[in-house]
């Protein structure tokens, strides 16, 4: 008799462990998402776009028309670095980085035409 009381007793320790076990599991999930909440709503400003950006980042078909004919009719990811018409001075000649990373990126005159506009602006 008294081997099955320990028995009993063991197995009910087992089942408050196991509530215990719900019950934190419980709490830190709505810990969580309580924390969550403030972190998007209060804590961290969200980043809501204005009217005036939203007209600013906004494109229109006739944008396509306002690029350069040799920029419309290039053959792509070809090399472009004569300077022409309307071509301001090189674009990331101030660049810190080594000779073969140089090499790489576009720079100078071989920049794309929506790159030099933004640029003027």
């Amino acid at each position: 008799g008294w081997l099955m009381g320990l028995e009993f007793v063991n197995i009910a320790g087992c089942y408050l462990f196991l509530g215990l076990t719900l019950w934190y599991c419980m709490h830190a999930a709505m810990r969580a998402d309580t924390a969550a909440t403030h972190m998007l709503t209060r804590f961290v400003r969200l980043p809501i776009p204005s009217q005036g950006m939203l007209d600013k980042a906004r494109k229109f078909l006739a944008s396509y028309e306002e690029q350069p004919l040799s920029e419309v009719l290039r053959v792509p990811f070809t090399r472009h670095q004569r300077p022409g018409k309307g071509k301001e001075g090189g674009f990331n000649e101030a660049l810190d980085i080594d000779d073969e990373a140089m090499a790489r990126s576009r720079h100078g005159y071989d920049v794309p035409a929506w790159y030099r506009k933004e640029k003027a602006v």
